[in-house]
């Protein structure tokens, strides 16, 4: 049900005195102290308790530049800026600079796209036309009469009570502001993590490479005495059979570990759109997470409920009433009315939308407590994970020096005392195969210690973001 009032003609001056009077009306005396300061982009913050999910004060991005790459340049209404934001801006690399993973990063941060920077440009944007979505609305109106003659007037129409429709669409967009931030901040760190594991991919192919070529000599010298003996005589030619196999095993491997380091290489310089083969050497990156951040897919879920919430109550104010005042001024005459009304008609199923409306913010902080539980799970089986990888490198190691020093003894014994010597290649191999468990778990903690900085946003400076 709609009610409309409308008055007699007034003058133009009463008009504006009158929409004045209905725009003091609607707002509070904190709100019209921002609108007449020196800066007029300031509208005050919520209420404490009113932030639906967690206790934050809406975010808006009135930058005076829209095309600035900082997130420390994200300015919200209050004076104050979102806790989320401020935690974006608070993260630092755990990345040592001028070392090699340094260049690689700055090598793909500098070729970046930035489509994640396009989407929070575009959210700041809404955000601060949302702003002052509680300012009266003008525009022309123009209409033909039936004796062809077109009659001009000017439309202001101000919402009077929308029971609080407006301050969920600037909530709204605020906690937009708020998603694309933490979605550029997500999106920079996997570029990095993505570019730091082809990195030490190519890494351990060189390393890899070190050793088969390296095992591959020896073994040549091997199938090199035992061709001697069995052209002697000494050794059968099964023998030489074997350790044959032992060397094409380690030149496949060889050629193996060449490829991948090549097309690592290859990958990461398409990636950084520069050549990237000088680049060598390893740095570590040791993640805290004990009393660290909150994990980015955590604050990411926050402003997604957070938003969620703020939809819902728009959803709500459109299922109630509201008050709008409006007036036409056109040919020297101005009229103003009062309209009563909602979006939609009340019926029967309106009690149950309302109540919809309130199962969707219960969902929006369960679905937060969802995330921040499977984030939990993550996060331990990657520390355990890396735990468990430092152990087994520890033990590694020590195989792989034991190893040696039975080689060296066997070696040693096959010189001085006619030990056979397909017992010294056995030993030998052994070896080799130790070391190379050793390097694959070298490098396979550094992707898990890669994996947890990128989830807590510790590849890239927050305020280089």
């Amino acid at each position: 049900m709609a009610v409309k009032c409308k008055g007699a003609s007034l003058s133009l001056t009463s008009t504006l005195v009158i929409t004045g009077i209905l725009l003091t009306g609607c707002m509070s005396v904190k709100d019209m102290r921002n609108v007449l300061s020196k800066n007029p982009e300031t509208y005050a913050s919520p209420q404490p308790g009113e932030a639906p999910v967690e206790a934050t004060k809406s975010t808006q991005a009135s930058s005076s530049s829209t095309d600035s790459k900082s997130l420390q340049e994200i300015e919200v209404y209050g004076g104050d800026r979102s806790p989320i934001i401020e935690g974006l801006i608070a993260r630092r690399s755990h990345i040592a600079g001028g070392s090699a993973f340094d260049r690689v990063a700055r090598a793909v941060l500098a070729s970046d796209a930035r489509t994640a920077e396009s989407e929070l440009r575009a959210a700041r944007l809404r955000s601060r036309a949302e702003q002052f979505n509680w300012l009266p609305k003008i525009g022309p109106k123009i209409s033909l009469t039936s004796l062809s003659d077109f009659v001009a007037s000017l439309v202001v129409e101000q919402v009077v009570f929308d029971n609080g429709r407006l301050k969920a669409e600037r909530d709204f967009a605020a906690h937009d502001v708020e998603a694309a931030a933490v979605g550029l901040s997500q999106a920079t760190n996997d570029r990095v993590a993505s570019a730091l594991k082809l990195y030490i991919r190519a890494e351990k192919a060189r390393h890899e490479k070190r050793v088969s070529a390296k095992s591959r000599d020896r073994m040549a010298h091997f199938v090199n005495i035992i061709q001697q003996r069995v052209d002697g005589g000494v050794s059968n030619l099964a023998d030489l059979r074997v350790a044959e196999a032992k060397l094409h095993e380690l030149d496949a491997d060889l050629a193996r570990a060449r490829e991948a380091e090549l097309t690592s290489m290859a990958e990461l310089s398409a990636m950084a759109q520069s050549d990237m083969s000088g680049v060598s050497g390893l740095n570590a990156v040791s993640p805290t997470i004990i009393g660290g951040k909150t994990p980015l897919n955590v604050l990411m879920a926050r402003a997604e409920g957070n938003r969620s919430v703020s939809q819902a109550h728009m959803q709500r104010a459109g299922l109630l009433p509201s008050v709008t005042a409006g007036g036409t001024i056109g040919d020297g005459t101005s009229n103003v009315g009062v309209t009563v009304g909602g979006d939609s008609l009340v019926g029967v199923g309106t009690g149950a939308a309302l109540e919809a409306v309130n199962a969707s913010k219960d969902a929006a902080r369960r679905g937060v407590q969802q995330a921040e539980e499977d984030t939990r799970r993550v996060v331990q089986r990657l520390e355990q994970r890396r735990i468990a990888l430092r152990r087994q490198q520890t033990e590694s190691q020590s195989l792989v020096a034991d190893a040696r020093r039975t080689y060296e003894l066997f070696n040693e014994q096959f010189v001085n005392s006619g030990r056979p010597i397909m017992d010294v290649v056995n030993i030998f191999e052994n070896a080799v195969r130790l070391e190379r468990d050793s390097v694959r778990l070298q490098y396979e903690l550094m992707d898990i210690e890669i994996d947890i900085s990128a989830m807590y946003g510790n590849l890239v400076d927050g305020s280089n973001v």
